[in-house]
């Protein structure tokens, strides 16, 4: 892997900027890094501005991922237009489906990283607040 290499980075698809997080294969203690990164990016955008991607791949999920997991989407909620996660193991599914259910979140999981891109592209931008 590349020294300059990110794994919080905004990209672009289909000339809409998105947040692109890759938590795949990370540890425990290098998944808090990268939360605390991906938090202070979005905690800096203006509300129901930012689409979001996240690369699930190959994450061993242990209970303090999964708490810290709905913790950060909880507290990212005001800012965000769309988010998508792919890469989630069958066996993790229903776990994530959870947890995105108890933060009251409308996140979709999608199987490849081109369909959870191709579907927050086409997401349309709030209306600009008063």
């Amino acid at each position: 892997m590349p020294l300059h290499y990110t794994r919080v980075m905004f990209i672009r698809h289909k000339q809409k900027e998105i947040l692109s997080i890759n938590f795949s294969e990370v540890t425990y203690d290098e998944f808090l890094v990268e939360i605390k990164k991906a938090r202070d990016i979005i905690s800096q955008q203006p509300p129901q501005s930012i689409r979001i991607l996240t690369n699930l791949k190959q994450l061993r999920v242990n209970k303090e991922m999964i708490k810290t997991f709905k913790e950060y989407i909880e507290l990212n909620k005001p800012f965000v237009l769309a988010c998508a996660l792919f890469g989630v193991s069958e066996q993790t599914k229903v776990l994530f489906q959870t947890v995105i259910a108890l933060a009251h979140r409308d996140i979709q999981i999608f199987d490849t990283e081109e369909q959870a891109k191709d579907w927050l592209a086409e997401q349309k931008e709030a209306p600009p607040q008063p």
